[in-house]
């Protein structure tokens, strides 16, 4: 019984990497659709909290100019 070696060459390692980045990205793709109805949900409460801010703002006298600005330059969840 005798070994038979293949040999290596960087273009096997090239496309073997480039295979794995492909299932990577697949896999990646199908985990972003699994959780697209939580993603979802999670933006709508941003959207809800960030309203609710700027109405405050407003309620509390700052201009809708300055509201508007202030909801832009800050994170959404502090």
């Amino acid at each position: 019984m005798t070994d038979k070696k293949v040999p290596i060459s960087l273009a096997n390692i090239k496309v073997d990497r480039i295979e794995k980045q492909k299932s990577d990205i697949k896999q990646s793709i199908k985990d972003a659709l699994e959780t697209l109805p939580e993603q979802i949900e999670i933006f709508e409460v941003q959207a809800k909290v960030l309203k609710a801010r700027y109405d405050k703002l407003l309620k509390v006298g700052f201009s809708e100019e300055q509201a508007l600005e202030i909801i832009k330059t800050r994170p959404i969840l502090e």
